[in-house]
């Protein structure tokens, strides 16, 4: 069916596509029986993408599924997560906060702190514990799709995500993780795009392939209406049946496309050429071969004063509203500034969101689109300076939560008249994107505000930026960027005497890694800039311990900084710096094999973490001293840790704590007889199905139960991951070339008997296990080759 732009009454008037509607109906129908889907509609603009989603919404509706819209934004602006925030804020109008708790799950504070309405609906949300950052957007991805399956068992949803290809980054990755999961809910998700805009570069293109391996995602292309559809458009929408030459004409001009059909219908119309009364198109009506003179000829027919408002309201976006066109001084009073939208009301070229309160948008993104192209850059540049300013103001005291809009109009507007703005806007926007989890985005602001202050020298904003620059590349793995990023931060805050921001940066927790790419000497040199024995310097020291161990396998410098950050904490009482320095300890002597000093540590850590509120450090305490305490073979505490450890991760969370700990409980036994080992094994798999430690643990599992195939199906899949990988040392590397051997013994290929405790506490090999696959030394020691052929 096809969904045109003239409506009777409430009621669209479709013509054609039926093949197309039926199979968009039938995934509606799996949703609605528990089937989770997902289709992806692509076409050229115009094509009917929207109309024809608004019709399945209105099936869907009719059958009892609740319908949640979200648009993509063209133009930049708008915060990431767009389309989703929409989505998530209609969603809780009028819903009551039983419901809402109920639906949200613990995952409630995560959403609430990107959708702020949720917050004042729960005004008592208690915040989520900080994580890192890769982990914080798993967490925040995770609650979204659970509440979202959680609403879809009250009652199913049909969710439109609508102009894709405009769709920001971490969006996409949502809607990646989303197909992941929704397999077996109510869930019926349907995304539209422009295929002709999408290259192979284009973040959505990664989106297709990766969604387009779930068995349940559809793909509908859709086309032009054929000849005989045309007749029966123009029927549809003008009332009478037209003469087979104007809709052979119309044909030849449109290809069938609704959009355009419907604007040279409007046009013909409107200068009385397409009517009852005239059967042919005179030949002095030549019809523009391009939607752009379509979309002008309509214009033209405008007054002046209404074509100004809708140029200056293009500048907004797709959508804008009453206020915004109010701020700005466009020389109307209140009363002919109605008037004006009236007419572009009646003329179809502007229409009113459901909702009232004086909101608009085009009817269609290419009006606006013509509109803004069409301006000159000078006067481009100069609206959109306007309409900056003229934000800045109407916010006033609430500017930072506008911060991303501003940001872009003032980088849009005239250079030399916008000075210093676009920084500072790009600078309070990132620093939003980065506490949203969208890093991507954030890492965009960062670059853009940098180059607004390209030729001049070092200041502390500069530095602010390239401080956020360097979070942003640290959680988007770009390791050697942040590095140097974070260094310049530094310098300049070093060389100023800012010492407390200096120290700042040095403590920023990213994870200290493996190769000539090191934190260490940052830290060295933030400590000189500390007076001894405070407890900022006992934080640095603590930080200095874990760098040295992990970057530089400098042992003994290591315990000598966290023995000092030790006595700190215990002379001034800080059990946080102590809980730091006993974590970083536990692991250091985990590492080289000082097990019963590794497992006292863990115990005090696990004490102090449960006093301070430290969900992440007591898990860490309980990984350790599982690790410890298998080493020594004390079986019957080894379970408590584990038990503990994973019941922790679950609260927090956090996606690398609950595989580790998932695999720690496979790991109570590689004996056969224990069913929960591959239980817990299949969950871990489940959240990282590339996971070395897991593939190669369970390549063990299935050997020792006589299951060889099975075994050496996971042993594939292993060497696949390191293939894939980047060159070594790093687990992906390690872990084959450990388990592989091992798997080769006759005492993993023979089927045993089930035996009490893990196999850590039973052989040497289990011993080495842990060692091997436990912190970076171990991978340091790998070196960096790695095996040449799959086995």
């Amino acid at each position: 069916m096809r969904f045109l732009d003239r409506r009777v009454g409430e009621s669209p008037i479709f013509v054609g596509r039926s093949s197309e509607f039926v199979r968009l109906a039938t995934a509606l129908d799996d949703a609605l029986e528990n089937r989770g889907r997902l289709v992806m509609l692509a076409g050229e603009p115009g094509i009917g993408k929207t109309r024809i989603m608004e019709h399945l919404a209105s099936r869907a509706e009719a059958q009892g599924a609740s319908v949640l819209w979200g648009w993509s934004y063209e133009e930049e602006g708008a915060p990431p997560y767009w389309p989703w925030m929409q989505l998530i804020r209609a969603y809780i109008q009028g819903k009551a906060p039983d419901r809402l708790i109920s639906d949200f799950g613990p995952g409630a504070s995560d959403v609430a702190a990107l959708v702020p309405e949720l917050r004042q609906a729960l005004p008592d949300l208690e915040p989520s514990p900080p994580l890192e950052p890769e982990q914080a957007r798993f967490r925040l991805f995770e609650s979204i799709t659970t509440f979202l399956k959680n609403a879809a068992r009250t009652q199913p949803l049909m969710l439109v995500l609508d102009d894709l290809h405009w769709a920001d980054g971490p969006s996409l990755l949502l809607l990646q993780f989303l197909a992941r999961v929704m397999a077996d809910s109510s869930l019926l998700v349907v995304g539209a795009y422009r295929n002709m805009e999408l290259s192979r570069e284009h973040p959505l293109s990664k989106t297709i392939a990766q969604v387009s391996r779930q068995p349940f995602c559809n793909f509908e292309l859709l086309s032009g209406l054929s000849r005989q559809e045309t007749g029966s458009f123009i029927e549809a929408f003008t009332g009478f049946t037209p003469a087979q030459d104007q809709v052979g004409s119309i044909y030849s001009h449109t290809e069938g496309n609704p959009f355009f059909l419907s604007q040279v219908i409007t046009l013909l119309s409107n200068r009385k050429t397409l009517s009852p009364d005239s059967m042919e198109i005179p030949q002095r009506i030549e019809i523009p071969p391009g939607v752009r003179g379509i979309i002008g000829q309509r214009l033209n027919g405008l007054s002046p004063q209404t074509a100004e408002l809708l140029t200056i309201a293009a500048i907004w976006g797709r959508e804008f509203d009453y206020r915004q066109l109010g701020i700005l001084d466009t020389g109307l009073t209140a009363e002919k500034l109605l008037e004006t939208i009236d007419e572009g009301l009646a003329a179809r070229l502007i229409e009113e969101l459901p909702g009232g309160r004086d909101r608009y948008r085009f009817t269609h993104s290419l009006i606006q689109q013509v509109l803004v192209e069409d301006l000159s850059a000078s006067r481009r540049m100069r609206l959109h300076l306007r309409a900056a300013e003229a934000l800045a103001s109407l916010y006033g005291p609430n500017v930072e939560a506008h911060a991303s809009e501003l940001a872009h109009h003032f980088a849009e507007g005239d250079p030399a008249l916008a000075t210093g703005k676009q920084a500072h806007y790009s600078l309070m926007a990132g620093e939003q994107t980065l506490a949203s989890n969208a890093y991507e985005e954030a890492l965009r602001l960062f670059v853009r505000g940098l180059a607004a202050k390209e030729g001049q020298s070092m200041d502390a904003e500069s530095s602010a930026l390239l401080f956020g620059l360097g979070k942003a590349q640290a959680a988007t793995h770009q390791r050697r960027e942040a590095v140097t990023s974070l260094t310049r931060a530094f310098d300049y805050y070093a060389d100023s005497g800012d010492v407390g921001r200096a120290v700042a940066v040095a403590e920023y927790p990213m994870t200290p890694g493996v190769g000539r790419v090191r934190l260490t000497p940052l830290v060295s040199r933030a400590l000189q800039l500390l007076p001894p024995a405070t407890p900022e310097a006992g934080r640095l020291l603590a930080r200095h311990g874990w760098c040295l161990s992990t970057e530089t396998g400098d042992f003994q410098g290591a315990r000598q900084s966290l023995d000092q950050a030790m006595a700190i904490s215990q002379k001034t009482g800080d059990l946080e710096l102590e809980l730091q320095a006993l974590g970083t300890a536990a692991q250091l002597d985990l590492y080289t094999l000082r097990l019963e000093d590794c497992k006292a540590k863990s115990f005090r850590a696990s004490e102090v973490a449960r006093i301070v509120g430290d969900l992440k450090a007591e898990t860490m305490a309980h990984i350790s001293g599982w690790s410890a305490m298998g080493g020594l073979g004390e079986y019957d505490r080894c379970i408590e840790q584990m038990a503990a450890g994973l019941g922790l991760a679950e609260r927090l969370r956090d996606r690398t704590l609950l595989v580790t700990t998932l695999w720690q409980n496979s790991m109570l036994s590689l004996d056969p007889g224990r069913h929960s080992a591959r239980l817990f094994s299949d969950r871990g798999l489940e959240l990282a199905s590339s996971d070395a430690l897991l593939l190669g643990s369970r390549a063990l599992l299935e050997h020792q139960a006589g299951f060889s195939v099975e075994g050496e199906a996971y042993l594939d899949r292993l060497v696949d991951v390191m293939v894939s990988s980047a060159p070594g040392p790093t687990f992906e590397y390690l872990i084959p070339a450990f388990i592989i051997p091992m798997a080769s013994l006759p005492h993993y290929r023979e089927p045993r008997p089930a035996r009490n405790g893990p196999a850590s506490c039973r052989d040497c090999s289990g011993v080495s296990f842990f060692c091997a696959t436990h912190g970076d030394v171990g991978q340091r020691r790998i070196g960096p080759a790695g095996p040449s052929t799959r086995r």
